[in-house]
């Protein structure tokens, strides 16, 4: 069984495999490398179990934002917190990650085994990978286990 500390290394090797120029990246960042008050501001919002391990936030303002950890991700739209188990994700789209027509933000549309949907905001553009690659990579890494 892979521990919180491997499912993390996995899944920041992939950001960073298939990722560009994340030093311009305006709203996401790997959370080692974030900011402190946003990541103080998403540790009292969200409430991590024991051992998990958050990975990369997109934080696009204090209504609209998703944290991705080793067991969950997290997110606000218009203020409306909610969460989905990563070992529950069944489907998930990406929309205008491009970010065409200078769409700067985008809603990811994630379907869990509940029948529930989940709408995660993120970055378009380049930085859209980070969240693309974080959900894809957990969730292959959760229907694993």
């Amino acid at each position: 069984m892979k521990t919180d500390q491997n499912i993390k290394d996995i899944v920041v090797a992939a950001i960073c495999r298939h990722s560009m120029d994340m030093n311009t990246w305006t709203h996401t960042q790997l959370w080692d490398e974030g900011d402190a008050i946003l990541k103080t501001k998403l540790s009292h919002v969200c409430k991590v179990e024991a051992g998990e391990l958050p990975i990369l936030y997109s934080y696009i303002d204090p209504a609209n934002w998703t944290l991705f950890t080793t067991r969950r991700i997290w997110y606000a739209t218009e203020e409306q917190l909610g969460s989905v188990v990563v070992s529950e994700i069944v489907t998930y789209g990406f929309g205008n990650f491009k970010g065409y027509s200078e769409q700067k933000v985008e809603r990811m549309e994630i379907h869990s085994r509940n029948t529930e949907i989940h709408y995660c905001p993120f970055e378009t553009g380049k930085a859209s990978m980070g969240s693309i690659y974080a959900v894809r990579t957990l969730s292959q890494l959760g229907s694993a286990l």
